[in-house]
């Protein structure tokens, strides 16, 4: 009697996705210098290796290069740029054995300063407005470090966005600077300190021929470090809110405590008023 066959089950596919990183250089379609130049972008935590691809359109119907980086957040072409491309786009994803790969990042772009053709490009139109903060802000839930989301909104012509973090509104040593392409929202994973505290963020506009737009106002937000209390610290004007708001109330339970004595004490003098009666008589 043959033993029947027993189905082998397919692999379990990976539990969770990796987050996609975010390109930062060269980015925003302003001119390289160098024919070979280095991709950097956000590391992603968990992530074994990067795959890198450059192309000449943003479709990536063709793509020159596509190379895989172990580790790292950074990539040197070992060659150089197609020829006669006034523009080249890459992008970038995480990939690791035990999860799934991350979506592509939005495509970021930049042109090639020795090529002519970029010279005839139309040059980019500066708008004197800055990005408007989104989040996070004072009232907002504190951020933790390992996954801390910053988004803004947009300038229509900008090509690209500069993004610092910094301990005072002045940022004379700012903590971090980073450059994203034409995106509006970024997510860096363990690059705040780690530890509690508040810190600022502005954001300006690039642009692929001019100089940078106007910083955006700066913002103040909280960081809580993993595994302590994320209830942001309330405004002072918040705190003297809560001060009034427990004055009625306090007066209230101390109403309703000499209420009860005095209830209290008149029954006393009842039942006192009854013993004497039957004592006299």
């Amino acid at each position: 009697m043959s033993t029947p066959s027993v189905p082998t089950a397919p692999d379990d596919p990976p539990a969770t996705t990796l987050p996609a990183p975010c390109p930062t250089h060269p980015v925003a379609g302003q001119s390289v210098e160098e024919t070979s130049p280095a991709f950097d972008w956000t590391p992603v935590p968990g992530a074994e290796r990067y795959r890198v691809q450059v192309a000449s359109t943003d479709a990536f119907d063709a793509v020159h290069h596509d190379a895989v980086m172990e580790r790292g957040a950074s990539w040197a072409l070992a060659s150089q740029l197609p020829a006669g491309t006034a523009s080249v786009y890459w992008r970038v994803r995480a990939e690791a054995e035990a999860e799934a790969p991350s979506a592509w990042s939005a495509p970021a772009h930049f042109s090639v300063a020795a090529d002519e053709a970029s010279a005839d490009a139309p040059p980019s139109v500066r708008v004197k407005a800055s990005p408007v903060p989104l989040h996070p802000t004072r009232e907002d839930l504190p951020l933790r470090p390992a996954a801390a989301s910053f988004t803004w909104e947009g300038i229509p012509a900008a090509s690209g966005y500069e993004l610092q973090v910094a301990r005072t509104q002045a940022f004379e040593s700012p903590l971090l600077a980073v450059t994203v392409d034409r995106v509006t929202a970024l997510t860096l994973y363990e690059a705040l300190p780690e530890e509690r505290g508040s810190l600022y963020w502005r954001v300006r506009p690039l642009f692929r021929a001019t100089a940078p737009g106007p910083w955006s106002e700066a913002r103040q937000f909280g960081v809580v470090p993993q595994g302590q209390d994320e209830a942001p610290a309330a405004p002072a004007e918040d705190l003297r809110a809560t001060a009034q708001a427990a004055g009625p109330v306090q007066q209230a339970r101390t109403s309703g405590a000499l209420s009860i004595a005095v209830g209290l004490f008149a029954l006393l003098s009842f039942l006192a008023i009854i013993a004497l009666i039957y004592s006299v008589g």
